[in-house]
């Protein structure tokens, strides 16, 4: 089965080249990367587009003006694959991946057909070489739907069946960042999610410009907006009582049904 991965870019010269190399690295060799810029003012489009003149597997595209909607940006690069892939993935622009990680999550949805999303085991880093993980990460096992409803963060790598994630109509195009943990909560609504603790498989660089930082109060509003949407949309009647991870929230019904699938 092969695997399509898309990366949004935006400066992000400082980082792109190694989050790039890090895929060209992989020991699973049927990928195809596309790499849709948005609009970068630096020279992320011309590194990444110089990697790719080296490697036909990879496309770079750019945007004609900034549009900061990253789930339309998402979308749209993956409506750019040149085949359908079974297999989807989202890695940064800023990240990196270990070399056994494609092989690690097709082998094992390979055999796990039921499984329409997977996550994997990560760690954080910075450009000081410090690197850290989250307590809610590293105390878990499988992944936990009631974890998810606490914390938007839905365990790097995420590996998707295209066909799930089209499903559920994919990215939502109006929200500016927590896309990843919309379109979670969307999954989570329909098929199985599985979590692959060992080994490492996502490295997540965490830094000043990046939105989780630059924008930490916005993008924690639009998780309470996925967050809401995703209650509506199972009947439950309950109060997100605060405006940041981990969410509480307050059931009003005595008896609800969460975690049903459709």
């Amino acid at each position: 089965m092969s695997v399509g991965v898309y990366m949004p870019s935006y400066n992000v010269e400082k980082y792109i080249c190694e989050s790039i190399f890090s895929i060209i690295g992989q020991t699973f060799e049927d990928w195809e990367l596309i790499i849709l810029d948005d609009c970068s003012s630096d020279e992320t489009f011309k590194k990444s587009g110089l990697i790719a003149k080296t490697d036909d597997r990879i496309t770079v595209y750019k945007k004609d003006s900034h549009s900061g909607r990253i789930g339309n940006i998402k979308n749209e690069a993956i409506s750019k694959f040149s085949k359908n892939h079974e297999y989807i993935c989202h890695v940064g622009s800023d990240d990196k991946v270990p070399e056994e990680c494609f092989k690690i999550f097709t082998e094992y949805m390979d055999k796990n057909k039921d499984v329409g999303a997977c996550c994997g085991n990560f760690i954080c880093f910075d450009d000081n070489g410090k690197k850290w993980t989250f307590p809610h990460v590293t105390n878990s096992n499988q992944f936990d739907s009631n974890i998810l409803l606490k914390y938007m963060n839905l365990f790097p790598m995420r590996f998707y069946r295209r066909s799930i994630v089209e499903s559920v109509g994919g990215y939502d195009n109006s929200l500016t960042s927590a896309v990843d943990y919309d379109l979670a909560l969307k999954l989570d609504e329909v098929t199985k999610i599985h979590r692959i603790k060992d080994p490492i498989t996502y490295y997540y660089r965490q830094h000043t410009e990046q939105v989780s930082t630059k924008y930490r109060k916005e993008q924690n509003l639009n998780a309470k907006v996925a967050l809401s949407n995703a209650l509506k949309r199972r009947n439950i009647d309950a109060n997100i009582k605060n405006d940041y991870p981990p969410f509480i929230i307050e059931i009003k019904e005595e008896e609800h049904f969460i975690w049903g699938k459709k």
